[in-house]
């Protein structure tokens, strides 16, 4: 069963409100048959922050998708910075992982790819916050991060 959300974390509130959402699409990457199965069956939860997580920028949403069955190893997708840029970019590598035995969230921060608002104000912390704070909420007990140079 795919990870969710099951730690309360003060200033985090999760949205499934779609269920099991592949319906969002893999943002022009081209999918095998089985990497298509596996967005299909990820869940993809809107997770808006208030102030106590990012200050002055709350509330802040961003988009995090889930897939593959752990016991608390993830591997943390972060795309880098741009419209065009979204948690998909990571989708050729979900397949692996997964089957290496990792949960994938892959994660949309505020502002970038579908997730709405503006971006987080830079250098202030609040993305970390955010970040860790979702972590936490997934129980995530080892965790891997696979980001890129612009972001």
């Amino acid at each position: 069963m795919v990870p969710k959300p099951s730690v309360p974390v003060p200033g985090l509130s999760f949205q499934n409100p779609d269920g099991v959402c592949g319906a969002l699409g893999a943002g022009g990457v081209a999918l095998t048959a089985e990497e298509k199965v596996l967005l299909d069956s990820s869940l993809v939860w809107l997770v808006e922050a208030d102030r106590q997580l990012v200050g002055e920028a709350a509330p802040a949403q961003l988009s995090v998708r889930c897939c593959g069955e752990t016991d608390g190893r993830f591997v943390v997708c972060l795309p880098g910075v741009g419209t065009d840029r979204s948690s998909a970019t990571y989708a050729k590598l979900w397949a692996p992982l997964t089957q290496a035995g990792f949960s994938v969230l892959a994660l949309d921060m505020p502002g970038y790819g579908r997730a709405p608002g503006k971006p987080l104000p830079s250098r202030t912390g609040y993305d970390g916050a955010l970040l860790l704070g979702v972590l936490k909420a997934f129980g995530a007990a080892e965790v891997f991060v696979v980001a890129d140079g612009g972001g």
